[in-house]
């Protein structure tokens, strides 16, 4: 989000903050479906760094409260659209871990022989 000059000093609205979030989850989105995992990982702790500014932010003006709310609408909906694209392969992670530590368990209780 670039800001004119003028605006430097100026903290970001709320609602602009938003946008910022609802942009951020679409490229997720878009990260997600050639699941490139590590870099959504990043791409999320950018998010909650946004979110972090968004809590410390004045709070949305009434006119705007309507803008807002469909912003938070849309960035919640691609959040499910990220998690159903990655839940297989948080899937197969815990799999993997769960075979990796009984695999370690096994070899731990067959070295204490």
């Amino acid at each position: 989000m670039k800001r004119s000059p003028r605006q430097k000093n100026r903290p970001a609205s709320r609602l602009a903050l938003y946008a910022a979030l609802q942009e951020q989850y679409r490229q997720m989105l878009a990260v997600a479906n050639t699941q490139e995992w590590e870099r959504l990982v990043t791409m999320e702790q950018e998010a909650a760094a946004l979110v972090q500014r968004i809590e410390a932010a004045p709070p949305v003006p009434a006119e705007e409260a309507a803008q807002a709310r469909e912003r938070i609408e849309a960035t919640l909906a691609l959040g499910r659209e990220i998690e159903a694209i990655a839940r297989p392969h948080l899937e197969s992670l815990r799999e993997l871990l769960r075979d990796s530590r009984q695999g370690l368990d096994v070899r731990r209780a067959y070295s204490a022989v």
